[in-house]
């Protein structure tokens, strides 16, 4: 099974509609430093939900990360692919972790390689694409979290 660089040493299945999309392409070029700088949005993922689901997530979890730096060990790729939304290319990636067996974790690229959305899986490139009433000032929201506080943006 094929490993791709931003998740170096882990099986995923690439899809065929990606091989070859320029999209993916640019996905490619991404590797673990650039995971590294999108830590953060993961971590804010992780942290809204144990908020909500302590018991839960302690449960299932074997070890329940301390830190930002840990959550990766949590994460493990399944599926690479590319959709299109409204002329964009995306590239979409499921993942298993251990806070959310039942979502999983989604994260998308728009173009291959800017980070536009983190959360659990719903099959949706972007907030915007899941609601017809997500506000135009919110379009850089990567991860949209129960509590604002965790909330994530672009840049």
């Amino acid at each position: 099974m094929p490993t791709v660089p931003y998740f170096p040493g882990q099986d995923v299945t690439i899809r065929e509609d990606a091989e070859g999309h320029p999209a993916f392409d640019r996905f490619l070029a991404l590797t673990s430093k650039d995971r590294d700088a999108h830590t953060r949005h993961v971590w804010a993922y992780f942290s809204d939900m144990y908020a909500i689901y302590p018991d839960y997530i302690e449960e299932d979890m074997d070890e329940v990360p301390q830190s930002a730096e840990e959550i990766w060990n949590h994460v493990r790729p399944k599926a690479v692919y590319v959709e299109d939304w409204r002329g964009n290319d995306y590239v979409m990636i499921s993942c298993s972790c251990g806070w959310d067996l039942e979502q999983g974790l989604l994260m998308s690229f728009e173009n291959g390689d800017t980070l536009v959305k983190v959360g659990g899986f719903d099959g949706h490139p972007t907030y915007r694409s899941a609601s017809t009433r997500w506000p135009e000032e919110d379009n850089d929201v990567v991860y949209d979290a129960e509590d604002p506080e965790l909330t994530t943006r672009r840049g």
